[in-house]
């Protein structure tokens, strides 16, 4: 996978950095494919992302797809940029029981100066064409509180 603005190495640097943050690591994150961070994320349906009705959170489903967003504008992100979430809007389509995967990928749509819009998808692992959510998530182009910008 080849970037405009940073390397598969930089690239990967931050893809790991955003699923070593707590919420996702504590939900399961991991890459649906290890040589490209853009094509996703997916995890399971258990522990944090169950609500008393045994199906996926909606909350927990929003910090995926926002981890997804992420990773979708970071091929963009120059040196000491970092992009944040300033605004998101789903929509829930289906649950999704507990035990099952979900595929969250997203969809860089346009890239400015200082945001970026980001289509998100969440479907079944099992069966991908099972879409549970689709979102719309704004990301805000800042730059990097510490260090280079990874994260």
């Amino acid at each position: 996978m080849s970037s405009d603005v940073v390397d598969d190495g930089e690239l990967r640097a931050r893809a790991d950095a955003a699923l070593l943050v707590g919420l996702q690591h504590a939900l399961g994150a991991e890459l649906i494919d290890a040589e490209d961070p853009t094509a996703g994320v997916r995890f399971p349906v258990r522990g944090l992302a169950v609500t008393p009705a045994g199906t996926l959170h909606a909350g927990a489903l929003n910090a995926i797809i926002e981890l997804a967003g992420y990773l979708a504008v970071a091929p963009t992100l120059g040196p000491g940029e970092h992009a944040v979430t300033h605004a998101i809007s789903t929509q829930f389509v289906r649950a999704a029981p507990r035990d099952v995967w979900v595929l969250v990928y997203g969809e860089l749509v346009k890239r400015g100066r200082t945001v970026a819009f980001v289509t998100a998808t969440a479907a079944l692992d099992d069966s991908p064409s099972t879409v549970i959510a689709t979102s719309q998530v704004t990301k805000s182009v800042i730059v990097a509180p510490i260090g280079n910008g990874v994260g």
